[in-house]
């Protein structure tokens, strides 16, 4: 039976982290435990080792004795195999743990019940025991690992074999073509049918005043579809500056043509200046720049949201454009 979860992370460690060699459910020997997904990079000599819960209702692990969450035992006994297992057989590459799961909780008046303590406590206690960082991979980071591999198959002409990954071609491509089908059917006057498809498709009530031009210039354009509207671009001198939001983040994402290119660019931000972190795929190279800790479901600060998204936006789109000779 195909295991969703485990392709998510098998594509992700594949066509995003240029993993080969791509194992799953991988027996752990005498300690009698499995590895979810196991992925090897030989080009740079490491290895992920992921464990993945897909639960829609939360990170819900119970002992079935005391009927009581067990997510901190399961895991820090899973992931303590899992290292032990590494350290014999994996010790000649870069190990990365990781944690995946799509919905975990935060119940802020349910201490026992918070899930987001209980991957704190996760990471605390492999850290004390064997010095290790595990990387949670939850809630917006799944969501945009998820938008990573989207980004991807929106860009890969050739078949994806993983059934996933394909649907998601066939989902960005289809797209794509009735998009195509829309421009022709208003360019041949077919405002009746134009209407119709609009009232389907539906727009984006955040970004309509940005693409209005209430907030400046720079970022006007056509209504953002419902189905795509996660970020609005604007290119400068083989830069794309990108406004991207999620349900609880937003943030500023430059897209280069390659690293050299970046390299050039990335000198007019300095870190005393600019908080940035590099965000790269085997064929994006990209430049992360955070704004607020709020997205979409933050819908009584979506003004400050869109003042903070476009000012920032602006202001890295005109200091690449009046760079000039001093950069390229």
């Amino acid at each position: 039976m195909l295991n969703v979860g485990e392709q998510i992370v098998s594509s992700y460690l594949r066509y995003i982290k240029g993993c080969k060699f791509i194992e799953r459910n991988v027996y752990t020997g005498k300690s009698q435990g499995e590895i979810d997904v196991v992925g090897l990079n030989l080009v740079e000599q490491r290895v992920y080792i992921c464990e993945v819960a897909i639960h829609i209702g939360g990170l819900q692990y119970v002992n079935s004795k005391s009927n009581r969450t067990d997510n901190i035992q399961k895991f820090t006994n899973k992931f303590s195999k899992d290292i032990e297992y590494a350290q014999k057989h994996l010790d000649g590459y870069d190990q990365h743990f990781m944690l995946w799961s799509p919905i975990v909780k935060d119940s802020k008046g349910k201490p026992k019940n918070n899930e987001m303590r209980h991957l704190t406590e996760i990471q605390k206690n492999i850290k004390r025991k064997y010095g290790i960082i595990i990387e949670c991979i939850v809630n917006e980071k799944f969501q945009e690992c998820l938008d990573e591999l989207r980004n991807y198959a929106k860009h890969e002409t050739k078949a994806l074999q993983c059934p996933l990954m394909r649907l998601m071609q066939i989902e960005e491509y289809l797209n794509k073509h009735v998009l195509k089908l829309t421009n022709l059917h208003q360019l041949n006057g077919n405002v009746a049918r134009s209407a119709i498809h609009k009232q389907k498709v539906g727009y984006s009530e955040f970004w309509a005043p940005i693409r209005e031009g209430k907030l400046g210039g720079l970022f006007v354009g056509k209504p953002v579809p419902l189905r795509n509207d996660r970020s609005i671009r604007k290119n400068i001198r083989n830069t794309g500056v990108e406004l991207y939001i999620i349900n609880q983040r937003c943030c500023i994402r430059l897209h280069f043509k390659d690293a050299d290119h970046r390299k050039k660019i990335m000198t007019l931000f300095p870190k005393s200046d600019y908080t940035w972190e590099y965000k790269d795929s085997p064929k994006e190279v990209k430049v992360i720049f955070p704004v607020l800790d709020k997205g979409k479901n933050d819908r009584d600060d979506w003004d400050e949201i869109r003042e903070k998204l476009v000012g920032m936006g602006t202001d890295i789109y005109n200091k690449i454009k009046e760079s000039g000779d001093n950069v390229f």
